[in-house]
């Protein structure tokens, strides 16, 4: 009989010569996890610089001569369109991240 009430199996220890290697040896793990938080942060800083962009794309569109105005109905509705899949990727990812 165990000395102790429980009995972990499959440890894999750390690399203990230094804090920042036990640190990367455990984040290295969680390729996966990581992977995503990465691409999230990507896909959200993208779709942000998204709306600058388009706003000079529609206010160069306006300064033409004639005013360009189905250049700037496209800008709109790009606008309106990415903001709204990075609505959707934020909301799925705080599902995701609180278990719904």
């Amino acid at each position: 009989m165990a000395a102790t009430e429980f009995e972990v199996t499959n440890v894999v220890r750390g690399d203990r010569r230094s804090a920042s290697r036990w640190v990367l040896s455990h984040v290295l793990r969680q390729k996966w996890q990581i992977f995503w938080l990465f691409s999230g942060a990507f896909t959200n800083a993208a779709f942000a610089a998204a709306i600058p962009i388009l706003i000079g794309v529609a206010f160069r569109d306006i300064l033409h001569s004639p005013p360009d105005y189905h250049g700037l109905l496209l800008a709109s509705i790009y606008i309106v369109v990415s903001q709204t899949v990075r609505a959707a990727f934020s909301v799925s990812a705080e599902e995701y991240r609180l278990g719904m």
